[in-house]
C-alpha cells in the first residue's frame, strides 16, 4: 500500500514539473554541463592526477687545472693543478626540471718563473639552482630544458708573499639562464636462456645519454678586494676591516659589465637498478674590472660521478 502511494505521488509531481518551461531549461543546462565536461581539454581533465617524478642524487670527484691573472696583486698569470668535488640533486617531471648543484676545486698555483717565483693556493666554488622547462623538438630525439637560474661563483687566492694583498678573491652572486641539451642513444642487448630443451631470447634496452649544460649571466653582485688589499688593517680589527671592505666593494652589474660562463659536457651510462655512472667535463670562466684592476679566471675539471636513483617510477627521459 505504501509503495502504491509513493508511486502515485512521484508520477503526479513529475508530470507537473515536466510540463513547466523551467524544468526544460534546467534539463538543458544539465545536458550542456555534461557535454562540456566530456569535451574539455586534457589539461583540465588530468589536472588533479599525480604527476610522475624522477629524483637523482649525484656525487663524485675528479681532477683538473685552474688559472688566473689578478692585476690587483700581480701582473703575472698563475696556474696549477687541482682536485675537485661535485654534487647535485635533480627533480624531473614530464615538463619541468629542477637542478641544484655545487662544485669545488682546490689547487696549488705558481707564476711559472721557477724557484725565484711566487706560489700560493686557490679555491674555486660554484653553486647553481636552476628551474627549467622542457622545450619539445618535433621529430627529434633531442631533449632541451631551459629556464632561470640563481648563480654563485667564488675564487679565493691566499698568497702570503703579497703582504697586505695576501688574500685575493672574486665573488659573484646573481641571476642567469641555464640550458641543458641532451641526446639519448638506445642500446639493445640480447641474452639467451635455456630451460630443458627450450630456448628463450630476451632483449634488454638501455639508454646512454650525452648532454651539454650551459650557464650564462643576466645580472649579479660582483665583489673585489680594494686596491690596498683586504687585510690592510694595521692597528684595526682585520675581521671588521675585511667585512667593511667587502661591502664597500660589492657592486651590481648588468649583462656586459662582467663575464661569467659555466659549461658541462657529460655522458651517462645506466644500470639495471636505475642508477647511472656519469663522466663529465666542467669548465668555468670569469672576467671583471673594478677600479681599473681587471681579473680573469678559468678552471676546468674532469669528474667521475655516481647518480643514485631514489624513486621507483618509470624513467621519464
Amino acid at each position: 500500500m505504501l509503495a502504491l502511494l509513493v508511486y502515485i505521488y512521484v508520477k503526479t509531481h513529475l508530470m507537473r514539473y515536466l510540463k513547466s518551461p523551467s524544468w526544460l531549461l534546467l534539463l538543458g543546462f544539465a545536458f550542456l554541463t555534461f557535454e562540456s565536461e566530456a569535451s574539455q581539454p586534457a589539461f583540465w581533465k588530468y589536472k588533479g592526477e599525480k604527476v610522475p617524478v624522477n629524483h637523482f642524487i649525484t656525487t663524485g670527484g675528479g681532477f683538473g687545472a685552474m688559472a688566473y691573472r689578478d692585476e690587483l696583486s700581480s701582473m703575472r698569470a698563475f696556474n696549477g693543478i687541482s682536485a675537485g668535488f661535485f654534487q647535485s640533486y635533480e627533480l624531473l617531471t614530464p615538463r619541468k626540471l629542477l637542478v641544484i648543484d655545487g662544485m669545488a676545486q682546490f689547487g696549488a698555483v705558481t707564476d711559472g718563473s721557477g724557484w725565484g717565483g711566487s706560489g700560493g693556493a686557490s679555491i674555486v666554488i660554484n653553486n647553481t639552482a636552476a628551474f627549467m622547462f622542457h622545450v619539445p623538438f618535433e621529430s627529434s630525439r633531442l631533449n632541451w630544458h631551459v629556464g632561470p637560474a640563481a648563480q654563485f661563483y667564488g675564487m679565493f687566492r691566499p698568497n702570503p708573499s703579497f703582504g697586505n694583498g695576501a688574500l685575493g678573491y672574486d665573488v659573484l652572486s646573481g641571476l642567469g639562464v641555464r640550458s641543458r641539451l641532451e641526446l639519448p642513444v638506445t642500446l639493445r642487448t640480447k641474452s639467451e636462456q635455456k630451460w630443458w630443451i627450450f630456448k628463450f631470447k630476451k632483449t634488454y634496452e638501455r639508454t646512454l645519454r650525452f648532454g651539454w649544460e650551459l650557464d650564462l649571466p643576466l645580472l649579479a653582485f660582483n665583489s673585489r678586494p680594494p686596491f690596498v688589499g683586504v687585510l690592510d688593517g694595521v692597528g684595526n680589527d682585520p675581521v671588521s676591516t675585511g667585512v667593511v671592505d667587502f661591502l664597500e666593494n660589492t657592486k651590481l652589474r648588468m649583462l656586459g659589465g662582467y663575464f661569467y660562463m659555466s659549461s658541462r659536457l657529460y655522458a651517462q651510462y645506466p644500470f639495471k637498478n636505475g642508477n647511472r655512472l656519469q663522466m663529465s667535463y666542467h669548465w668555468q670562466g670569469y672576467q671583471y674590472n673594478y677600479q681599473d684592476q681587471p681579473v680573469r679566471t678559468a678552471a676546468g675539471a674532469l669528474m667521475f660521478s655516481y647518480m643514485f636513483r631514489i624513486d621507483a617510477n618509470k624513467d621519464l627521459r
